[in-house]
């Protein structure tokens, strides 16, 4: 038999939570102080009064209507408008009031969830009702009465907990009582940043994703945000708004910035750099010189930018190639084929791939260089080596656009001071947890960012910053 699942109305929580609450649950919702609790029972109530049409009641014991009308209507929530068509009710009362109030079948909260036909309650919070029972026995009799009380009156429920600390974890009577944990907590990222995260302990009933998920506050509410599954990315990048990573780039890095793109092993770095091509593959009389590596093939390139064949047939695209591959027949005009290592590339450098940008130059042209250094890097512990110390050095002084790929940590740090005192503007990116952070972290306009959590769009493959 299917459980009957309540929606919290909240972005990406019912997916996390399996298709919603489980209905006439009561759930605990617990963090530390900014984390969005109160916010999340708020949407929680509004939404499922508003849009799903489920009447319900918000009590607080601390907070005055009054306050909870103003950070709603941040958001754009009009719960004052919602209180008189009936559909919600906020109340604020004292912990022996209520107690008193969900135990007696003739009280007025009685009398206010019949007239609501409410089917969800949120209590902010529980900490102020447990101080009526002094004793850990007695405050797990408090805790059942309230549970019990709610599932008579048919609500799905969201009661509000401060957070005690790790050692209160499982060790406190509500987590035992209740029928579900929301935990929302704050982790630190690099440099002075912090984001919010929430976690499903328990959920009794549900299969919930056992992650913690990103949470962020935005302009609508509270978004959950989940790791990009399989046919979630997609290649290309290119927005409207300053939501997406093609915008970031291009008021982070204007045109002659040479970009160092530094990228962990397994953040999409090929999605990135080929994704920078194709910004730049755009414009008029643009120039391409792209470099291939062990994850970097032509068939990548062909799928980012469709155009190369043609590009190619004339003479505005030209692929450097290092590890001996054969050359596509569409892309043989432009093949550039050459051996790893610091010697032929301090060849190609000098003979060949000047001439070629300084050519392009003397036509008027502008170009956009990419590539990877890993096949041209001379080994860990070791600096960047002449031939790569002159091609960095002379994209910039000529004011060439220019992304260098590298995993500076992997490079070491002789190599990796090296390339950030070199490149005008970094591009970080990493993955942890699931999600794939992206931050600018070095810039020519000092437009430096907080770290964003990359996803792709599955619809038009744009690369959208959370």
């Amino acid at each position: 038999m299917t459980m009957e699942r309540v929606a919290t109305g909240v972005a990406g929580l019912d997916s996390a939570l399996g298709g919603g609450l489980p209905a006439c649950s009561a759930v605990l919702v617990e963090g530390c102080p900014g984390t969005g609790k109160s916010l999340l029972g708020l949407e929680y109530i509004y939404r499922g009064a508003v849009e799903l049409h489920e009447p319900g009641v918000y009590i607080t014991f601390e907070e005055l209507p009054e306050q909870l009308y103003d950070l709603a209507a941040g958001f754009a929530w009009d719960v004052r408008a919602a209180e008189a068509a009936g559909m919600l009710r906020v109340v604020c009362t004292t912990p022996r009031a209520l107690v008193e109030a969900l135990c007696s079948e003739g009280s007025w909260l009685a009398e206010l969830l019949r007239l609501l036909g409410c089917k969800r309650l949120v209590l902010d919070n529980l900490t102020p009702l447990k101080a009526l029972a002094a004793e850990p026995g007695a405050q797990r009799e408090l805790l059942y009465s309230v549970r019990g009380a709610l599932r008579r009156h048919g609500l799905t429920a969201l009661l509000i907990r401060e957070d005690e600390g790790p050692l209160s974890v499982g060790r406190a009577p509500e987590h035992y009582v209740f029928d579900g944990i929301i935990r929302l907590t704050w982790r630190r990222l690099p440099g002075c940043y912090r984001e919010r995260r929430l976690e499903i302990w328990k959920m009794r009933g549900t299969r919930a994703e056992p992650q913690s998920h990103v949470l962020r506050i935005g302009h609508k509410g509270l978004h959950v945000l989940h790791t990009a599954g399989p046919g979630e990315e997609a290649a290309g990048w290119a927005g409207t708004t300053p939501e997406h990573l093609g915008d970031l780039v291009q008021e982070a890095f204007p045109a002659g910035t040479l970009v160092l793109l530094d990228a962990d092993a397994c953040a999409p770095a090929r999605r990135v750099l080929t994704g920078a091509a194709r910004l730049h593959a755009g414009e008029r009389e643009v120039r391409l010189l792209l470099g291939m590596s062990e994850g970097l093939s032509a068939s990548d390139w062909l799928a980012a930018l469709p155009q190369l064949p043609q590009l190619v047939r004339e003479r505005r695209a030209w692929l450097v190639e290092p590890l001996n591959r054969p050359a596509p027949p569409v892309l043989h005009a432009g093949w550039l084929a050459l051996k790893g290592g610091q010697r032929q590339f301090r060849r190609f450098v000098r003979r060949r791939g000047t001439a070629l940008v300084l050519r392009g130059l003397r036509e008027g042209g502008r170009w956009f260089v990419g590539f990877s250094l890993h096949p041209f890097y001379p080994g860990r512990r070791a600096g960047l080596g002449t031939g790569l110390v002159e091609a960095l050095a002379g994209l910039r002084s000529i004011g060439v656009s220019a992304w260098v790929h590298a995993n500076v940590r992997e490079l070491g740090e002789p190599a990796g001071q090296q390339l950030w005192r070199m490149c005008d503007g970094v591009l970080r990116l990493w993955t942890e947890r699931g999600y794939t952070y992206v931050q600018v972290r070095k810039s020519p306009v000092g437009m430096l960012s907080p770290p964003y959590i990359l996803q792709w769009e599955t619809a038009g493959g744009r690369a959208v910053l959370r």
